[in-house]
């Protein structure tokens, strides 16, 4: 359910991760964040997390208000989210800014903000991705679905590149990541809640990512008053993964700020 990193008597560290994923992806950063309690909780449907009831329609609130509950932390946490767990950290920090002490977010997909930002095209491309995957789950092809999708956000031929293992994990997941881009579509904290979130937030995003996520980075920068950018050279969606010395070293950098 919640993976312990580290346990010094410290803020606490919360580590969100993407679809189709858990928070054993953030295992190796242990050794990174040192002098931290560093804790990675499973997201609604992944790992060792209860999956959600079929049929039953699933929203960001739904995720934020299970971590409230497997969140043991004595004072304000440092809030990392990646992808849609980027999007789920922002959902928590918009509903309680008091509890957060900083908020990062790493390629998050909260397309919502790309309204804001009258991005109509970043908008486009992402619903585009988000239909094509839908169209082909409805049609049986799971795997044609989970295809495009992957090699749209980790590049062409990243799909097969996977052990044959983990294909077979990430497609047993295939309803829950469609329950997750469900959610980042509908959701919407509203303007005015993000213009009054003073939390200071460290944006990072693959300099060689998506489209999506390097606009929905721009516009976050523009509406987060407490906001830095980081664009990492040569990652794409994947930064968490192959930069993980030069993530952690900006994350350290951030929480020291005052």
């Amino acid at each position: 359910m919640m993976t312990t990193l580290t346990t010094p008597q410290t803020a606490t560290v919360v580590l969100l991760h993407g679809s189709a994923s858990s928070g054993q992806m953030w295992r190796r950063y242990a050794d990174r964040l040192v002098g931290r309690r560093v804790v990675a909780p499973d997201l609604i449907g992944y790992g060792r997390a209860p999956s959600w009831p079929a049929g039953a329609r699933l929203g960001l609130d739904d995720e934020v208000a299970r971590l409230r509950e497997v969140i043991a932390a004595d004072g304000p946490i440092h809030l990392v989210g990646y992808s849609y767990g980027g999007a789920v950290a922002l959902a928590f920090a918009a509903q309680d800014p008091a509890a957060v002490a900083s908020l990062t977010l790493i390629e998050p997909v909260a397309f919502f903000v790309l309204r804001y930002a009258r991005d109509a095209a970043a908008y486009a491309e992402a619903a585009w991705i988000r239909d094509a995957f839908f169209g082909d789950l409805a049609r049986g092809r799971a795997e044609t679905a989970l295809r495009s999708f992957f090699d749209y956000w980790t590049g062409a031929g990243s799909w097969e590149a996977m052990a044959p293992p983990l294909r077979q994990d990430i497609l047993a997941r295939a309803g829950k990541v469609r329950l997750d881009w469900e959610a980042v579509f509908a959701a919407d904290p509203g303007r005015e809640a993000l213009t009054a979130l003073t939390t200071p937030t460290l944006l990072v995003h693959g300099a060689a990512g998506p489209r999506s996520t390097t606009r929905v980075i721009a516009a976050l920068g523009d509406v987060l008053p407490a906001a830095r950018v980081l664009a990492v050279p040569g990652a794409n969606h994947l930064v968490p993964f192959t930069h993980e010395s030069q993530l952690s070293d900006a994350m350290l950098d951030h929480w020291r700020r005052p």
